[in-house]
């Protein structure tokens, strides 16, 4: 008898262990009184949607969840089925803890606002608070901002309460446009060609160049036919045409070389005469030039040379006899006309 009452304390305690490791057995922690309250459990969240309010709730409590209600209007649903849920069906959640119910409080018809115009944002606000699906179309336009409603489906006023039943056309701003071919033209012309393509005349920069006329455009950025947005600046590289030069040294040279050498170098000649008397060995000869010999001067310019001339000759005097009625006899009357030196400037 002593033996048997000496073995109860430690069967007691035996059983006592077995049973503790059989709740840790059933529950995800590692607090026994977790899994006698059934709490702690891991679940995995069942889809509520369409499911009449009182079978999503007992369907919750019977996985230990504690649901939580709310409505909202719906366009499809019908009144008291359940349009949305969190968490989502198939995440792991924890008996005892709390799972919204959104719940379908029936079609909300809502009046069509006026919508052109406007900013899409504020008009989808405006209709999404009510639930209303809405189609949104992008289109081009060249007078209306970007995220601006420029057509609405159906006229403001209309209720609305079916899926597809709004359409929105918004602009997406104007279309971007390639850049036009401006090489060539005269800064002028390309600042007409811009303002004609929607876009900006933008800064001018000077460039030697001795392919290009001067005053002609030579290039454009963005590059000729790059697509840029409306009133985009482009900005224009213009000639200087060729660099300039040192003028040739062409004085004490003769008229028809100097022209030569001066028209080889890429420049204009003009020539001005001064008077030298006949037989003077400087006739033809190259007195001066403008600019002188070493001035930085661009081809296409004008380079003026003076050149030794003699006066041209004198035309030979005239005399003009004329009858007289005098009865004494005839009489001669005589006129000189003589011509006075000019000079005369010649290519």
């Amino acid at each position: 008898m002593t033996k048997v009452r000496g073995l109860l304390p430690v069967v007691g305690a035996v059983l006592i262990v077995a049973a503790a490791v059989l709740l840790l057995g059933f529950s995800d922690t590692l607090n026994p009184l977790d899994a006698i309250r059934g709490l702690g459990r891991v679940v995995t969240v069942p889809d509520f949607a369409s499911s009449p309010l009182p079978r999503a709730k007992a369907e919750a409590e019977n996985l230990g969840l504690k649901p939580v209600t709310r409505s909202a209007f719906s366009l499809t649903a019908q009144r008291g089925t359940i349009i949305g849920q969190k968490p989502t069906a198939g995440t792991k959640a924890r008996s005892g803890d709390k799972i919204e119910l959104v719940v379908s409080s029936g079609v909300n018809r809502t009046r069509m606002p006026a919508a052109v115009g406007r900013p899409i944002a504020e008009v989808t606000r405006e209709l999404g608070d009510p639930g209303v699906p809405i189609e949104i179309i992008e289109v081009s336009n060249e007078t209306v901002a970007n995220g601006i409603v420029v057509a609405q489906s159906p006229e403001p006023e209309v209720l609305v309460a079916q899926a597809g039943s709004v359409r929105l056309e918004v602009s997406s701003g104007p279309d971007s446009r390639p850049v036009p071919d401006l090489t060539g033209l005269s800064v002028e012309g390309a600042a007409y060609r811009l303002g004609k393509a929607g876009l900006l005349f933008g800064p001018v920069t000077q460039a030697d160049d001795p392919a290009v006329v001067a005053g002609a455009v030579i290039s454009s950025a963005p590059a000729q036919g790059t697509k840029v947005p409306k009133d985009t600046p482009v900005a224009l590289t213009v000639s200087n045409g060729p660099a300039p030069i040192p003028v040739p040294e062409v004085t004490n040279t003769q008229q028809v070389p100097a022209t030569e050498v001066l028209r080889a170098a890429g420049f204009l000649v003009d020539v001005a005469g001064q008077l030298v008397v006949t037989g003077d060995p400087g006739v033809g000869n190259v007195f001066g030039q403008n600019p002188v010999a070493g001035t930085p001067y661009r081809p296409g310019q004008v380079v003026t040379i003076v050149v030794g001339r003699v006066p041209p000759p004198r035309r030979a005097a005239t005399t003009t006899t004329t009858p007289s009625s005098s009865p004494t006899g005839s009489s001669t009357t005589t006129t000189v006309k003589a011509s006075t030196p000019t000079t005369k400037a010649g290519g």
